[in-house]
């Protein structure tokens, strides 16, 4: 049973997250959304009822320490209940998902784009959209985070598409401890771009 006065290993990197983009932001002088107050038990399981499927494991607990968080990673919002469970906001997603991947003659995810974590099999590196569900985007420019659904060939692996380029990552954690990464490089030289 977990103590509950211990912070469990996601609040530790929502919080070391947090203070990064607190950081980057003073000296930006830029407005940081708040993290999020986690998602119960209730929610969590409303919206796999909604979806029809269940959460990958470790977007679930992060969903269960933050639900959410805007403005998370170029630009781009990491969802949470309420937007997963928003059928407007999630069909205009799958459009955009549609739609870059109809400039690939495969209709899939090219296997040969920048894979950011080494340790993805390329056996497994071409993926449909029918086996991601989008778990993130920006509403200004093409930046759409996806999670690869349970019993599919990608099965909780991370892509994040950006413009023409996408990234893949082992699983949610891994994505998350690059953004941490990619935060500390920005807060190391304030003049760095992303």
């Amino acid at each position: 049973m977990e103590d509950a006065t211990m912070p469990t290993p996601w609040e530790l990197e929502i919080h070391e997250l947090a203070a990064l983009k607190r950081s980057a932001a003073r000296s930006e002088r830029e407005n940081i959304v708040p993290i999020r107050q986690p998602a119960s038990e209730a929610e969590i399981v409303a919206v796999e009822k909604h979806l029809g499927l269940s959460l990958d494991l470790q977007y679930r607990e992060f969903l269960r320490s933050s639900n959410g968080w805007g403005d998370f990673y170029i630009g781009a919002a990491l969802f949470g209940t309420s937007e997963l469970s928003n059928a407007a906001l999630m069909a205009r997603v799958a459009g955009l998902i549609d739609a870059w991947v109809e400039f690939n003659p495969n209709q899939t995810f090219p296997a040969e784009d920048f894979c950011a974590d080494s340790a993805i099999e390329p056996r497994l590196a071409t993926v449909s959209p029918k086996d991601v569900l989008p778990i993130g985007d920006c509403e200004f420019y093409l930046s759409i985070i996806m999670i690869g659904r349970i019993g599919s060939p990608c099965a909780g692996q991370v892509l994040h598409i950006t413009g023409s380029a996408i990234s893949r990552y082992r699983d949610f954690r891994a994505f998350f401890r690059h953004v941490v990464q990619v935060e500390h490089g920005a807060n190391e030289d304030p003049n760095a771009s992303f």
